[in-house]
C-alpha cells in the first residue's frame, strides 16, 4: 500500500533570525498547520562547482539523518519534523522540535548551579553521546552553548552541525577542542581509537570551567613541548590547584578526560558516566558523614 499526502506546511518566523558561526541561520517559527512553534535551521549551500555544492548539501542532509538515527535511542535531542531544500535560494532547512530552556552557558553564568546538578547533567550528556556511539557517530562540538537545560532540568544536545563532517577536518570549538584535532594526528586517532575521545576531552574542559569559573587555556593551564612525541602534557594545572574545594574524585576525572593522548582518556563515554556517578555518590556520602 502506498500513502501519499498533499498537505504542505508553511512556517512564519516569530523570533529574530540568529546567525550561527557554523550553522548558518536559526530561528523560531510558527507551523501554520498545527499551530505550534518549531525551530528552523537554515544552512546556505555554497560552492564554486556543482560537485562542491552537492557535497555541501550532503553534509547538511546528513545532520538531519544523524538526528533521526538516534531518535529511537534517546529522548533528549530535538525531533526532526521535516526537511526541504530550496533550490532557488540554495538553502537547506531542518524543521525540528522547539525546546524551551536555558543553555548550559547561561546556567554557568548565573552561578546557581550546584555540583550535583553539574554531575547529573554531564552524566545525561554521556547517555546521549553513548546513543551516538552506537551508530558510529559523535558530536565533535561539545560546549555549553550546544547544551540546553529545560524547565524540568532535563538536558538536551541541540547542535549536530559537525557530527557528520569529514573526520579529517578541523573540529571542535576554542577551549573545548581536543589536542589531537590537528590534521596528521587526527588521521591516526580516528583510525586507531575511534572518534568519541574528542567529546570526552570537552566534558573534562566543561567540568574544569564549572569548578574554576573559566575554561582552562592552552599555554597557561596546560601546554605541550615544542618538539618530540610526548605522552603527557609538559605542564598541567589541575582544577584542584586553582580551587581547593574541587573534590578529589572530580579532579581525577578532569585530569583523565583531558589527557594529552586520547588512548589515556576513558575508554568511552559510558566509562566516564560511571566515574561521574561514583564521584557524585562519594560527595554525597562525605556530606552525610559531616
Amino acid at each position: 500500500m502506498e500513502l501519499k499526502f498533499e498537505l504542505e506546511h508553511s512556517y512564519i518566523p516569530v523570533e529574530e533570525t540568529r546567525r550561527e558561526a557554523s550553522a548558518g541561520e536559526t530561528f523560531v517559527a510558527l507551523d501554520e498547520i498545527y499551530k505550534r512553534k518549531v525551530f528552523v535551521k537554515a544552512t546556505r549551500i555554497s560552492g564554486n562547482t556543482p560537485r562542491e555544492r552537492e557535497t555541501a548539501l550532503k553534509f547538511a542532509q546528513n545532520e538531519a539523518r544523524a538526528m533521526l538515527t538516534i531518535e529511537g535511542d534517546t529522548c533528549f535531542t530535538p525531533r526532526v519534523y521535516e526537511t526541504f531544500y530550496d533550490k532557488t535560494n540554495s538553502t537547506f532547512y531542518i524543521v525540528m522540535q522547539f525546546i524551551t530552556g536555558k543553555s548550559l552557558r547561561e546556567w554557568m553564568n548565573t552561578k546557581m548551579m550546584s555540583p550535583s546538578m553539574m554531575l547529573n547533567w554531564m552524566s545525561s550528556l554521556c547517555d546521549i553521546l553513548t546513543a551516538l556511539e552506537r551508530h558510529q557517530m559523535q558530536s565533535k562540538d561539545i560546549k555549553p552553548e550546544n547544551i540546553l537545560i529545560t524547565q524540568d532540568k532535563s538536558l538536551y544536545l541541540i547542535d549536530f552541525g559537525i557530527s557528520i563532517t569529514n573526520p579529517y577536518r578541523e573540529i571542535g570549538t576554542g577551549e573545548y577542542r581536543a589536542p589531537e584535532t590537528g590534521m596528521e594526528q587526527q588521521k591516526r586517532v580516528f583510525r586507531e581509537m575511534g572518534r568519541g575521545k574528542v567529546d570526552i576531552f570537552a566534558i573534562g574542559v566543561m567540568l574544569y570551567e564549572f569548578y574554576c569559573g573559566e575554561p582552562p587555556q592552552y599555554g597557561q593551564e596546560y601546554s605541550r613541548r615544542a618538539f618530540g612525541k610526548e605522552s603527557e602534557w609538559k605542564t598541567f594545572v589541575s582544577p584542584k590547584e586553582k580551587n581547593p574545594d574541587v573534590p578529589d574524585a572530580v579532579n581525577d576525572i578532569v585530569i583523565k578526560c583531558m589527557k594529552l593522548r586520547p588512548e589515556d582518556r576513558y575508554a568511552n563515554v559510558a566509562a566516564l558516566k560511571r566515574a561521574l556517578m561514583d564521584a557524585k555518590r562519594g560527595i554525597k556520602a562525605m556530606k552525610n558523614r559531616r
